[in-house]
């Protein structure tokens, strides 16, 4: 078993990312992030007013506040019209691969795992249904399993095989499921 590293060390946390105010930008709303994980299902062309999180292609993004971090609402941008930069709801922390130490797709399986979510899950604060996954989190105390940056790579691609074969398969269930 390999050690383990902070998060932080392979990803950041919420990074900067150019927009200008008043431009139009790919939004990303709370109900394009699916729940148990994929890509967001949707955006729309909306004028950046300042606010949001700011994405951009490779980026993760999971969401921060109940039930929505319970119910494993987190994507993976997988892409945007032109490569652009994105925004979206203020309830999504963005988590980028550092170049050179992490695989993007590796952070978003990371941050997929049922483990991160139940320990993102018990550092929650806030009042009762408004609680919220402190970006602290992932900055300073989230560690997990140290691979190299091909070990990263094999374990993702791996990862990401699986899902596909879920999501077929269950695109089989619900074809099948019409037929009665």
């Amino acid at each position: 078993m390999p050690g383990e590293v902070p998060f932080a060390d392979l990803a950041q946390v919420n990074p900067r990312r150019g927009l200008k105010r008043g431009g139009q930008y790919p939004y990303v709303e709370m109900a394009a992030v699916p729940e148990g994980g994929g890509t967001p299902t949707h955006h729309e062309e909306r004028e950046f007013e300042g606010g949001g999180s700011k994405f951009a292609v490779g980026d993760t993004l999971f969401a921060r506040i109940t039930p929505c971090t319970e119910n494993g609402k987190i994507a993976y941008v997988d892409s945007l019209p032109g490569d652009s930069v994105g925004f979206g709801s203020t309830e999504l922390i963005v988590l980028a691969a550092r170049p050179d130490r992490a695989d993007p797709r590796f952070v978003y399986q990371v941050s997929a795992w049922a483990r991160v979510r139940r320990q993102a899950v018990a550092r929650m604060l806030g009042t009762s249904g408004r609680q919220r996954v402190p970006t602290w989190f992932f900055t300073e105390e989230l560690r997990i399993p140290a691979f190299s940056l091909p070990e990263q790579r094999r374990i993702a691609a791996v990862l990401d095989a699986i899902d596909e074969a879920i999501e077929r398969s269950e695109g089989v269930v619900a074809a099948t499921e019409g037929l009665r």
